[in-house]
C-alpha cells in the first residue's frame, strides 16, 4: 500500500455550539482514484473515551472540486443519535484515516491517524452569549446523565466515575447561577433534594402533633366548661318516664300497666287430682297427659 496526502482541513471556531466542518481535496499529483473511504472518530482527550465513529465513501464525481462535511459524527453506541448532539467540547479531537484504490487497482492507506484537537477553552458562563450558554447547559446535563447512568450500571472505574460526576455537577451548579440559565430544579439541587425532603416530612409530623395536642386541649376545655350542667342532668327516680303522667296519657293510660304486678304463670292443665294426690310414681307432667285415663280405669274397677 502507498501513503498519499489527499486532503486539507479547515474548522469553524470551537467556542460556538457548532460542529467542525472539514474541507479537503486531491493534490495535482494524486492518481486517479476510483474509491476513497474515509473513517472519522470523535474522542475526548480528558475522558479517554471515543464516542463517535463514521465511515463512508466519498463521491468521486467531486474529485475536481473537493469535499466538505459537517461533522455530524454518529454515536459509537449504535443508538441512532450523534456523538455530540450540541457540538464539540474542550479537548475533543477528531481523527481521520483514508483508504483508497486507483484506476490501476493500486491500494493506498494513511500510515497513521491524523488528529485535530479542540484546544480553546470555553469562556466562563457569565461571559457566554445566550445561545452558547443554552448549548453549554444542555451539554453539561447530557454528560451528567450519561455519567450517572454508567454509575448505576456499575460500568468503568467507580472512583473515576464518581470524580467525573462531581466535576460535572460543580460545573452545572456554577452555570445555573447565571440568571439567564433555565435549569431544572432537580438538576440544580442534586443530592440536597433528599435532605430537603426529610426536613419537609419532619415539619409535617410536627404540624400534625401540634394539631392533635390543640384538639385534645379543646376537648378538655369544653368538658371543663360543661361540668356543672353534667352534674345537674343525673337521673333520679322521679324523672323516669313511668312517673310522667303527660307522657303516659299519650299511650292511653300506660301508667296503670306499668304499676300492675306480674301475673304468675298458669297452672298446668289436666284432670283434678284424686283425694290421695298424685298416684305413687307419677309426675305432674304424666298426670296432665294420662291422668284422665287413670281416673276412668279407677272408676271402671269400682
Amino acid at each position: 500500500m502507498t501513503e498519499a496526502v489527499i486532503f486539507m482541513w479547515t474548522c469553524e471556531t470551537p467556542t460556538r455550539p457548532k460542529r467542525p466542518q472539514p474541507f479537503f481535496f486531491l493534490i495535482d499529483l494524486a492518481p486517479t482514484f476510483t474509491v476513497v473511504t474515509v473513517t472519522w472518530s470523535l474522542c475526548n482527550d480528558l475522558t479517554g473515551t471515543c464516542d463517535g465513529f463514521w465511515e463512508y465513501d466519498l463521491d468521486m464525481s467531486r474529485s475536481n472540486m473537493g469535499w466538505t462535511e459537517l461533522m455530524n459524527v454518529p454515536s459509537a453506541y449504535g443508538d441512532g443519535g450523534y456523538a455530540r448532539e450540541n457540538g464539540v467540547r474542550y479537548m475533543d479531537y477528531i481523527s481521520l484515516t483514508v483508504d483508497a484504490v486507483d484506476n490501476g487497482g493500486q491500494e493506498y492507506k494513511t500510515s497513521k491517524q491524523e488528529k485535530w484537537y479542540i484546544t480553546e477553552e470555553l469562556p466562563a458562563p457569565t461571559d457566554m452569549e445566550d445561545d452558547l450558554l443554552v448549548w453549554y447547559l444542555e451539554d453539561l446535563m447530557g454528560d451528567l446523565d450519561a455519567a450517572k447512568a454508567e454509575q448505576d450500571e456499575g460500568a468503568g472505574d467507580a472512583a473515576s466515575l464518581e470524580a467525573r460526576v462531581l466535576e460535572l455537577q460543580a460545573k452545572l451548579d456554577l452555570a445555573c447561577e447565571d440568571p439567564r440559565a433555565d435549569c431544572p430544579t432537580e438538576e440544580v439541587q442534586g443530592s440536597a433534594d433528599n435532605v430537603s425532603e426529610g426536613l419537609n416530612m419532619n415539619v409535617i409530623y410536627i404540624l400534625i402533633a401540634v394539631l392533635v395536642i390543640a384538639a385534645l386541649l379543646g376537648l378538655m376545655f369544653m368538658r371543663g366548661g360543661n361540668g356543672p350542667d353534667v352534674e345537674e342532668m343525673k337521673w333520679n327516680e322521679s324523672s323516669l318516664p313511668v312517673h310522667d303522667s303527660v307522657a303516659n296519657s299519650m299511650y292511653g293510660g300506660a301508667q296503670d300497666i306499668f304499676q300492675q304486678p306480674v301475673a304468675p304463670p298458669p297452672a298446668p292443665a289436666g284432670p283434678p287430682l284424686p283425694p290421695g294426690g298424685l298416684p305413687a310414681g307419677w309426675s305432674m307432667e304424666q298426670w296432665v297427659h294420662y291422668g284422665q285415663q287413670y281416673l276412668n280405669q279407677l272408676q271402671h274397677q269400682q
